[in-house]
């Protein structure tokens, strides 16, 4: 026999909108549980999940920003190497004409 475990109900976008203000509102699990009518576990689990979620987003959104940034830093040092070489071939020009 397999041990029962509690029916999840799925998260609606107006309980997740109520979780945010009472979060903000400084409120505990206890209390949010008893507003949502869930339990503190639930609430627990749920604001673990956003956790993640967020993470991933953050770790996703850093990988594109470090990606950009590559790109903008090696553009800049391909434009700083071939004014260094626009240089080098006007001094060369001047110092040791042909």
């Amino acid at each position: 026999m397999t041990p029962s475990r509690p029916a999840r109900r799925p998260w609606t976008a107006d309980e997740q909108r109520k979780l945010d203000d009472l979060l903000r509102a400084g409120k505990h699990a206890g209390e949010i549980a008893t507003a949502l009518q869930r339990t503190r576990l639930a609430i627990y689990a749920r604001l673990q999940g956003l956790d993640i979620k967020r993470k991933k987003a953050a770790r996703r959104l850093g990988r594109k920003a470090m990606t950009r940034n590559r790109s903008v830093l090696l553009g800049v040092a391909i434009g700083l190497f071939g004014a260094l070489a626009v240089l080098t071939a006007r001094y060369v020009a001047v110092v040791l004409p042909g």
